[in-house]
């Protein structure tokens, strides 16, 4: 028998690409359909770790976390769990943890919400060397107050950016009231500070900051800001810049 009649016949290699091609479609759909029910099984466990982690009910080695691990909310709960231990069990070791997880996570919605809370725990337990360390440049409100009392509580005798703190025409936070007995105990709210803050809070329309502020007035200064108060009495004289008091207006 000729030996061309023993020779396999020889199937051309685009068969076997097409082949390939053909099962790996096939494949796809399951593939997608166990990567869906991956993602549902991993919503519903997010929702069971994150719950019990709002509650103080997470183990720090409890082992599904890593199943959560390339979920994209896993770090949710772990900013579940750090809010919980902050409220409840907060220590230097904490510290150190809340840092971390804040400075890693600088876009992460939950781990910025921390930072305020961290702050002012911070400031309870008189921790003024980290405070200041994990302050910012752009802080306002609290933040800012407690920036400007940690810097106090050092020795630094912050002068002016406590008085910036005080030369605004609305209420500050609570936390600015530390900063606040420190420039009186420097002698440095004097009647014209006060003044010129109950300025500001007339102007603003802060009313009962206004009068909140009279009451520490020094008689003389007093009656030149009650005299502005009783021009509130007459709401007509508010509609033009004539009906004001001309020192209020005075820069």
């Amino acid at each position: 028998m000729p030996s061309s009649m023993l020779e396999q016949p020889t199937l051309p290699k685009t068969f076997f690409s097409a082949l390939f091609l053909l099962l790996l479609v096939a494949a796809a759909p399951a593939a997608w359909a166990a990567e869906r029910g991956d993602r549902a099984g991993q919503r519903v466990l997010f929702r069971t770790l994150e719950a019990a982690a709002r509650n103080g009910a997470l183990a720090p080695d409890d082992a599904r976390l890593a199943a959560l691990r390339d979920y994209p909310l896993h770090d949710y709960v772990i900013a579940a769990d750090l809010r919980y231990r902050l409220k409840h069990h907060a220590n230097a070791a904490l510290d150190r943890e809340m840092a971390e997880f804040i400075d890693q996570h600088p876009d992460l919605p939950p781990a910025q919400r921390l930072r305020s809370p961290w702050l002012k725990s911070l400031a309870k337990r008189k921790r003024w060397q980290q405070l200041l360390a994990h302050s910012r440049d752009d802080d306002s409100g609290a933040n800012l107050c407690r920036a400007v009392h940690a810097r106090i509580a050092l020795g630094q005798a912050p002068q002016s950016a406590a008085l910036a703190l005080w030369r605004v025409g609305k209420s500050q936070p609570d936390a600015c009231d530390p900063v606040f007995d420190w420039l009186d105990h420097q002698g440095l709210l004097t009647g014209a500070e006060i003044q010129r803050r109950a300025r500001l809070a007339y102007l603003a329309g802060q009313y009962g900051l206004v009068r909140y502020l009279t009451r520490k007035l020094p008689a003389a200064r007093r009656d030149t800001v009650e005299q502005w108060l009783a021009v509130i009495d007459d709401p007509g004289k508010l509609r033009t810049s004539a009906g004001l008091p001309d020192d209020i207006l005075a820069k």
